[in-house]
Order: C-alpha cells, then structure tokens, then sequence
C-alpha cells in the first residue's frame, strides 16, 4: 500500500515539474499562433519520421535480443519488440519506471530471469550514453561554434554560478570529508550485521544476475553487428530530427549537421528526470534551433510536433503492444498444456 501511495505521489510530483516546465517555456507564447503554425505542419514527413522511428525500434528489439541469447535464452524478437513498448509506455507514467518494466514483460512471455534482463539493460544504458557522447562529439566536429556556445551558455555557466562557490568554501568541504569519514566507521563497525540483513542478501543476489547479464557482452558472437545495428540506429534517431525540418517552413532549410545537433539537445532532454522529457525537450530544442537563427516560437513549434507525434505513436504502438504479448502469453501457455 506505501509502494503505491509512494508511485502515485511521485507520478504527481515529476507531472507537475514537467506541466510547470512546460507553462515557463509557452507561458510568453500566443497559443492561437502555436495551434495555427502546428496544424499547418506538413504531416507527411511527420509521418515518415515514424516510420523511421519504427524501424530503429525493431533495431533496438533486435540488438535487445542479441545480448539476451548468449546468457541461454532466445525470445522471439516479437516478444521482445512488444515488451520493449510496454516500457517504453510505462516511462510515459514514471521516467525510468521502462526498463523495470520491459524486463517484467518479458520475464512473463519468455520466462527469462529478470535479475539476468535487468544487466542487459544496464548495457544497453551505457551504450546509449557512448553513443550519445559521440554524437556529441560529432556534432561538435561539424558545429563547433554553435555546440561551444550553446554548452557554454546551458551547462558550464549555470554549473559554475551554481558550483563554483561551493567548491572554494572550506566549510563545504571539512563537512563533506567529515560525513565521507563517519560513513566509512558506521559501515566498519557494522559491518556484520549488515552483510546479514535481507536487504544486502538481496542485493547481492540481484548484483549476481546484473554481473551475468553484464557478461553477455563478451558472450556475444557477433559484436560486429551489434555495433554496426547500434550506429544504424542512431543515424535511424538523427533522421527522425532531420526528416521532421521539412515539416515546418523555417527549419527546411537546415542541414543534416544540424539534424545531429538537434538529436544531441533532446537527447539530453529526454533524460531530464520528468514524464517523456515533457517541456526539458521543447526548452532544449528551442533554445539549439536558436543557434540555427531559428525564432524561439518556430523552434517550440517544431519541438512540440516532434515531441507530440513521437509521444503519440509510442503509446500507441505500446498499448498495441500490450494487447498483442497478453495473447502471445496465453498462445504459449494453452501451447503448453
């Protein structure tokens, strides 16, 4: 009953930082000319970005899948495709609840420990932070000047106005070794008891499937491929920004350079601690397209048709999805009896 109180409050609280964040980015717009210029989006290219987008989910079922197998196990890529939305629908509800998620799902259709999905997962994660770092450093390659700026001006001065003074204060500093310190004798003279509790008992049982999971990796027969799918998918991820200029008159002009900058800021959006980057991706993407001397209302219009159409389709595609791995679940088991 506290877990579900606790779930629902956190719903609540992380909804309403993203509908605030959302009233701060719109809140000197005209909302009649966000819905005009919105509703005359070309939507064909906004359907052919999720079209581009249900290919790079397959990608992802696939590569999901290729780390799965060398641990003893092969689900069918469908299963794995469908528990895979049912995530993503579900970090719709509570950012980071998806991964979580997924590994349920497909624990419940395949029958595959979780604790053993949940260290694929945790590859996957750290895969996607090297990829995204190296569009980073891509795009930095090809717009040097804007991402300098736009870093500059979005994360290493906030970071040191906010920082800074912190790190140069000896109070700050005597207080944090002290705590640092005191931390490390409670654990010593504890130490016993703590390795005995049930909590630590389950850790170490859960760090024991993540470790076998995190294996996979070297299992993995061909890591060629998985490396060749996982650039395929983010060049899949790029296009979608791309594609999606040519939907509104003031960014068709811009480039594929600027579809990876674009793909960078709301990257780093997306990640923001709040139900599908709900207004941290529409600030983010306004504020890069500026660089591009893109006006900030054009720039929200193309973040929210590009955030709202993406949104859309992935619960769609994860309600589908739902549907469709409750009855391959009950296929198997009357298969089985």
């Amino acid at each position: 009953m506290k877990k579900k109180l606790f779930s629902i409050l956190q719903f609540i609280a992380l909804l309403a930082i993203g509908i605030t964040l959302m009233w701060l980015v719109f809140r000197h717009e005209d909302p009649k000319k966000i819905w005009s210029d919105i509703t005359s989006a070309d939507y064909r290219w906004v359907g052919f970005s999720l079209f581009i987008s249900l290919i790079a989910y397959t990608v992802r079922a696939i590569r999901w899948k290729m780390l799965i197998v060398p641990l003893g196990y092969n689900p069918k890529l469908s299963n794995t495709f469908y528990a895979m939305m049912v995530g993503y629908l579900a970090n719709l509800a509570l950012p980071r609840l998806g991964e979580i998620t997924k590994c349920g799902a497909l624990n419940r259709a395949e029958k595959i420990p979780i604790d053993k999905l949940i260290g694929t997962v945790i590859v996957e994660r750290v895969v996607d932070v090297i990829s995204l770092l190296c569009c980073l450093i891509i795009s930095a390659f090809l717009e040097c000047d804007r991402i300098t700026s736009f870093l500059s001006i979005y994360l290493f001065k906030p970071m040191n106005e906010k920082f800074g003074g912190l790190l140069h204060s000896t109070t700050v500093l005597a207080v944090g070794v002290t705590g640092i310190v005191l931390i490390i004798v409670l654990l010593l003279v504890f130490r016993k008891k703590i390795m005995q509790s049930k909590f630590i008992k389950k850790i170490r049982g859960l760090a024991s499937g993540l470790i076998e999971g995190l294996r996979s990796v070297r299992k993995m027969k061909n890591s060629g491929l998985y490396i060749f799918l996982t650039a395929f998918m983010w060049t899949l991820y790029m296009l979608t920004s791309y594609v999606c200029f040519f939907s509104l008159p003031s960014t068709n002009h811009l480039g594929i350079s600027a579809g990876i900058f674009i793909l960078v800021a709301g990257g780093f959006g997306m990640s923001a601690p709040v139900q599908g980057g709900i207004g941290a991706f529409h600030f983010i993407v306004k504020e890069a397209l500026t660089m591009y001397n893109v006006p900030e209302t054009d720039g929200l219009v193309y973040a929210t048709v590009v955030h709202g159409s993406q949104t859309i389709f992935a619960i769609l595609l994860g309600f589908l999805s739902l549907i469709l791995l409750y009855f391959s679940r009950r296929k198997t088991n009357n298969a089985i009896t």
